[in-house]
């Protein structure tokens, strides 16, 4: 005889079973068996901690993986850690900590990491944009203002702290 139970908030009636499920982090994917209290479609299972165990273990082996294939992408686009930085997004050290795994890209950071993998020739055009000026580089620091910018921004400031709004 089978092992059932009543989902508590659906009321619908769950099978111990075991079912693959993809474990990803980023980019990086695996295939995992978990066992459960699943329905016989695909709406909400139940599971213990001990059933989420190997999707756990996946998924930290998983993000262990993903520095080094930050690295992999940025070595294939012959890039130094901080012009990928620069130009992918993040500041001049961002690379340093992606690939440490002290630190993870954003989002859109990963997506763009994706793009350049599957079509390294799109740095070009990356490049292309930063050096126009069409995409703000984020190390602002080594960046000069000039003094019509400063005068500008001081001027905004001004009329921000009279009236309580920008002009």
């Amino acid at each position: 005889m089978t092992d059932t139970r009543i989902h508590p908030e659906t009321g619908k009636r769950l099978t111990r079973q075991t079912r693959k499920k993809i474990v990803s982090f980023g980019p990086l994917k695996r295939e995992v068996e978990v066992p459960g209290w699943y329905p016989d479609d695909d709406s909400d299972s139940l599971h213990s901690g001990a059933d989420l165990g190997q999707a756990n273990e996946a998924f930290k082996e998983l993000r262990a993986a993903y520095p080094d294939h930050v690295k992999q992408i940025r070595k294939k686009l012959k890039l130094t850690q901080e012009k990928a930085g620069l130009l992918i997004g993040g500041g001049k050290r961002a690379f340093q900590k992606y690939e440490a795994g002290t630190l993870y890209p954003s989002d859109a950071a990963m997506g763009l990491l994706e793009i350049l993998r599957v079509q390294p020739e799109a740095i070009r055009v990356l490049e292309s944009m930063r050096s126009q000026g069409t995409l703000r580089i984020e190390d602002t620091a080594q960046t000069p203002i000039t003094a019509t910018q400063r005068t500008n921004a001081n001027a905004r400031s001004s009329r921000t702290s009279r009236r309580g709004v920008a002009a």
